[in-house]
């Protein structure tokens, strides 16, 4: 008997469970034999495309700061960026890393790639003699160790919320610190800059020192066009963002024609010109006002349209041609309503 009193199976059930097991085993076949058939291109094909992929992702992590006329023509030792970054992922491949190319590398590359337009890193201090406030210091220190999780710009932040005026030395010490988004991180590199914009609007200093500030727009123009993207993505419309963020947006762009823009209220085919020199000035200027621009290119190419076709209309031949095919389309639809193939209209 079998174990714990339970009758043996007989040959006719066993033959049935096995019968419902065969199309899960014949299936499991095919789907393997499918998988070995596969061309060996076809998959090399996906991981280029997967690989082209992270590339671009790559490239907006770590040199979204890079002008695009430099991501997309300047080349290197033959080599443009993204086949640089290929080459070297590639190369990383076959080593222990898998493919990954870490911070240090990123800070080269940007050092390479990015030769002369780097103005915070040429700034230097005028007078050594400057006092620099401990608390600054303390809050700069804390906002780029090593250690994430003892990393924190919440001092830096209260720091440039209540402090009324940096002086010179103070001002590059913290564009340098600020500029290194490896130490701080791009998040936190982000929200401090924010913060250094309200701080020179408030204390009146959007110009002074001029050099240091000019050095510092490149950083501004990408901090404050990613904050408005993501606050985009969460339903902010450009006016409410404009509503609260007027005088940041005046540090990157023309703020006569931010003035006009915004006083349009939607009425964009007014203020074209406007919208055009905001649209190319940042990216800034492109975030807020790309739709805007592009619809102001529909409008004024279906007015130049037409133009041209009243222009067309207005030609003796033409007119005769149109008015010609009228009267044969009439006569047409008389005929066929006479004859009952065309339904009279309701």
């Amino acid at each position: 008997m079998a174990k714990g009193g339970a009758k043996p199976k007989s040959k006719a059930v066993k033959r049935a469970i096995a019968e419902t097991k065969r199309p899960i085993k014949e299936a499991e076949t095919l789907l393997a034999a499918q998988a070995e058939a596969e061309p060996a291109k076809k998959r090399r094909q996906l991981g280029r495309r997967a690989s082209d992929e992270q590339v671009e992702r790559s490239i907006q992590q770590n040199l979204g700061d890079l002008p695009r006329t430099v991501i997309e023509s300047k080349k290197i030792g033959g080599l443009l960026l993204r086949e640089r970054i290929k080459r070297d992922r590639h190369l990383a491949k076959t080593k222990t890393s898998g493919g990954r190319l870490g911070a240090v590398y990123w800070r080269g590359f940007h050092q390479e790639y990015g030769e002369g337009l780097d103005g915070v890193g040429k700034l230097t201090v005028d007078d050594q003699d400057l006092p620099v406030s401990d608390a600054l210091l303390e809050a700069l220190e804390a906002a780029v160790r090593v250690n994430p999780a003892t990393r924190t710009i919440e001092p830096l932040v209260g720091h440039l919320q209540r402090c009324k005026g940096l002086n010179q030395k103070e001002f590059v010490g913290l564009c340098k610190a600020v500029s290194s988004t490896q130490a701080m991180g791009k998040t936190n590199s982000d929200s401090v800059l924010v913060e250094m914009m309200k701080f020179l609007v408030r204390a009146k200093q959007e110009t002074s020192p001029a050099k240091e500030i000019q050095s510092m727009v490149p950083l501004f123009d990408g901090s404050l066009s990613r904050q408005f993207c993501r606050l985009k993505k969460a339903g902010v419309l450009v006016t409410t963002w404009l509503d609260t963020h007027h005088d940041l947006a005046a540090m990157l762009m023309d703020g006569s024609d931010l003035v006009a823009v915004i006083a349009a209220h939607g009425q964009w085919t007014g203020v074209a010109p406007q919208v055009a020199r905001l649209t190319a000035s940042s990216k800034l200027g492109s975030a807020l006002f790309s739709f805007a621009s592009f619809l102001v290119n529909s409008s004024s190419y279906e007015q130049e349209i037409a133009k041209l076709l009243e222009l067309l209309l207005q030609s003796p031949l033409l007119a005769s041609a149109v008015s010609d095919f009228q009267e044969t389309c009439e006569a047409l639809a008389v005929t066929y309503k006479s004859a009952g193939l065309l339904a009279a209209k309701r």
